[in-house]
């Protein structure tokens, strides 16, 4: 009885120690049935010289019991900005990050690629803004009426338009102004602008993706006013800030 029982502990604790995960198999073995995904947004966001605010960043894990493997090269390219290629391995979490990352001199649309060799890929576009303001406009009327703190704690808004085809709004709650995410604009004449979102952005999101212009705006000499597609805002006038 007794030997029976030492024979079944052993078996246990050999089968908890081949239980450990998939870190326990070979490297061929543990990526057979793997995948790779990014974790961060697929949009990069950053400005010129600089680190961008949120690096690609992927995760590599079993497709069969979702556990994450460790100990894996990752290869990342970038065509533009530095460094063009940059190797890391996958942490203790499965995870991979381009943390040394960084936007080159000049403006415009990058490609990062991170490839995981037998596995797959995960392509990421990259966008690097001017940080150039051309022009700022500061809410002054909604619906023709004043700003009201009352409601909402509104005391202000802002449109600003960069050098690049961008821009970024955002509302002042309580003197403390609350940026959207910055998105493409587009000049359909010379008295009417565009405003798109950014695809990645959160507000996007919430719309389902449309790629229809949120807002058009109508610039006069002394400020601007937009109107908004598909929501319930009301119509704003924005003074130019000299």
């Amino acid at each position: 009885m007794l030997a029976s029982r030492i024979f079944t502990v052993a078996v246990l604790a050999f089968g908890a120690g081949c239980g450990g995960g998939t870190d326990l198999l070979n490297p061929r073995d543990r990526l057979s049935a793997a995948v790779v995904i990014a974790v961060s947004r697929t949009t990069i966001l950053g400005n010129p010289g600089q680190v961008p605010r949120e690096l690609p960043t992927v995760s590599l894990a079993s497709r069969v019991d979702g556990n994450p493997i460790s100990g894996v090269s990752v290869q990342f390219r970038m065509n533009g900005g530095h460094p063009a290629s940059y190797s890391v391995v996958t942490d203790t979490k499965g995870l991979a990050r381009f943390d040394q990352m960084r936007f080159d001199s000049t403006t415009g649309p990058y490609t990062v690629v991170a490839e995981v060799t037998g596995v797959g890929s995960v392509m990421f576009k990259a966008i690097s803004l001017s940080d150039i303001v051309t022009a700022t406009y500061d809410l002054q009327t909604m619906g023709g009426r004043p700003l009201d703190p009352l409601i909402y704690g509104l005391t202000g808004g802002h449109y600003e338009l960069y050098d690049d085809g961008t821009y970024r709004r955002g509302y002042d709650i309580n003197y403390k102004t609350s940026w959207r995410a910055r998105g493409p604009l587009v000049w359909d004449g010379p008295g009417r602008i565009s405003f798109y979102l950014d695809p990645s952005s959160e507000e996007a999101e919430y719309l389902r993706g449309s790629n229809r212009a949120i807002a058009l705006g109508l610039p006069t000499p002394d400020g601007m006013r937009v109107t908004y597609q598909d929501t319930e805002n009301e119509d704003e006038f924005y003074s130019l800030r000299q």
